[in-house]
């Protein structure tokens, strides 16, 4: 449900910045606030975020234990946010995991897993932004995880939405991931 709320809104939220006239607004209000913009004027046109489920997500890498040897790390993503899933790896921006209440706490580590593949896919295809960003939930209790782009693994304490301070803190992070 806190999904598809999240979604009606920032359906709400770009569509209104799709009929305005006003290009500058309509290139801030769809433009990410983590990208930093050199000159609005040369922006792409705007491409829409889109929600993917169950996305395979991989990477391979050198194995630090045995020289010249390629690992494969591999996970497959409840939800993630991106762009496109066509061709481009580094085109998606957040990841999602979603757990069973007896399970909740194998989210963080899969999650952080997630994340350090969509981020080394994001600083491989050059992208400016390679911050990641993601939740993982069991539908009451919500953890939201940040790989910054030094690497720091930022966490957020565990969100429980029945309470109502929490619950509006939980809609506030999803919106404006």
């Amino acid at each position: 449900i806190m999904l598809i709320q999240c979604r009606k809104y920032l359906r709400n939220k770009y569509r209104s910045a799709e009929t305005s006239h006003n290009i500058e607004a309509t290139i801030a209000d769809a433009t990410n606030p983590l990208t930093p913009v050199v000159n609005k004027l040369a922006i792409e046109p705007t491409r829409r975020v889109r929600l993917f489920p169950e996305v395979s997500l991989s990477i391979e890498m050198c194995d630090p234990f045995v020289p010249h040897r390629q690992i494969l790390v591999t996970g497959r993503a409840d939800w993630a946010f991106g762009y496109s899933i066509d061709g481009d790896k580094g085109a998606l921006l957040a990841a999602i995991e979603a757990k069973q209440e007896s399970e909740f706490s194998k989210g963080k580590a899969q999650l952080i897993t997630y994340l350090a593949i969509l981020r080394e896919n994001r600083l491989r295809a050059k992208k400016t932004n390679i911050i990641t960003q993601g939740f993982y939930s069991d539908g009451s209790q919500y953890a939201f995880i940040c790989i910054a782009a030094d690497r720091t693994i930022n966490r957020s304490r565990i969100f429980d939405i029945g309470l109502a301070s929490d619950l509006k803190m939980v809609f506030n992070f999803i919106i404006t991931m």
